[in-house]
């Protein structure tokens, strides 16, 4: 009885895993379509303290189709991954805060080339699979995604307990996880801002009295905490169907076979 009673929750467990992975994906094709956009222009709003205005006029139609062929690959290894992570950490018998603290760190670990490859594609900086720049910026990136880790997972919970019928719904259920996403992404911006202190070329670098200022502060942190929010917010209906319609994902090795193609995508692109 007790070995049917563990292969259920065992069962219940990778289905958890399979459904968080399924919704990254579908955030992934969400956020890459939103990225390609987005990220020439706030990436541009965060490092180098442009206006929007400033931004937009350095960012044309060309440059963000280019820039979809890395945002779509890199998104579909760091947004599953990311769920997953995230699901994993939420069954560990350890503190709360500590799984924040396990996600955070694991994800920064396992994917911050791919994080600052895609920031130096969308500034149109040029970087090689073997650049130093791929791991710049780990303290303030892991601090940012280990605060962002757990103050997603405290919002969701606050928000669950404030309105419990709000999952119940279509509209509820993004409603939910935009509300979410975007309060972690606030909570985590100083982090972010920090890193995109960090990411400022050496030569071009602007002094911190110059650099941290509200009002810019204020227009990264609301560009990309909506971009995001967005992006995930959709993925929690566009989610299932992927999962019903792709049944074979729930066998790790086509999983991995994904990830190890979208590095393989990623090689080729560097040759």
């Amino acid at each position: 009885m007790s070995v049917v009673v563990q292969d259920q929750k065992s069962n219940k467990f990778i289905s958890s895993v399979i459904s968080a992975a399924s919704q990254g994906a579908a955030g992934a094709i969400i956020g890459a379509l939103l990225a390609s956009v987005t990220d020439p222009v706030t990436n541009r709003v965060l490092v180098k303290r442009m206006t929007i205005s400033q931004a937009l006029a350095e960012v044309d139609s060309k440059q963000c189709f280019e820039y979809f062929k890395t945002t779509l690959p890199t998104n579909f290894i760091k947004f599953p991954l990311f769920e997953v992570l995230n699901e994993i950490t939420s069954k560990l018998d350890i503190p709360p805060t500590l799984k924040g603290v396990v996600a955070g760190a694991l994800f920064t670990t396992a994917t911050l080339p791919l994080t600052n490859y895609r920031y130096c594609k969308s500034v149109q900086e040029e970087v090689s699979m073997t650049s130093p720049k791929l791991w710049k910026a780990y303290l303030p990136t892991v601090i940012r995604d280990i605060i962002y880790a757990n103050s997603r997972n405290a919002v969701a919970a606050a928000v669950a307990r404030a309105y419990p019928e709000l999952s119940k719904t279509t509209s509820g259920r993004i409603i939910a996880m935009f509300i979410t996403v975007v309060a972690a992404c606030i909570i985590s911006s100083p982090g972010n801002e920090w890193r995109g202190y960090t990411l400022q070329p050496a030569d071009k670098r602007k002094p911190v009295h110059e650099f941290f200022q509200l009002e810019r502060y204020l227009r990264s942190t609301l560009i990309g905490a909506i971009v995001m929010g967005t992006s995930l917010g959709i993925a929690t209906v566009v989610g299932p169907p992927v999962q019903r319609t792709l049944p074979y994902l729930a066998d790790k090795r086509v999983f991995a076979a994904l990830i190890a193609i979208g590095l393989a995508y990623k090689y080729e692109q560097q040759k």
